[in-house]
């Protein structure tokens, strides 16, 4: 979050969670690990948009934190797992906004 005059304001990106990505060959392409593919549709044209926009601000922490598209998407995992134990699973894909 960064303050502008009175105005505080986060960005974030919205983007799809769903296992069966692993198997999309054109998906894999955009993967940190393009031999395990990655079950976030289009992980890096997110994470690229992000960084951008938070580049543009001036946010140089949020920058150095994305940059690193492996450890990013292991967060995101993380974040999933911790989810999944406390919400009653209902199908596998999932709606991900990421700040």
């Amino acid at each position: 979050m960064a303050s502008t005059g009175n105005n505080t304001f986060d960005l974030f990106s919205s983007l799809r969670y769903d296992p069966q990505l692993l198997q999309s060959k054109e998906n894999s392409k955009l993967a940190a690990d393009t031999n395990e593919g990655s079950p976030f549709y289009m992980l890096r044209y997110h994470r690229d948009r992000i960084c951008a926009a938070a580049d543009h601000f001036g946010w140089a922490t949020a920058v150095a934190k994305l940059a690193d598209l492996s450890a990013f998407e292991s967060f995101l995992i993380q974040e999933i797992k911790t989810y999944r134990t406390s919400q009653p699973q209902n199908g596998d894909a999932l709606r991900v906004r990421t700040p």
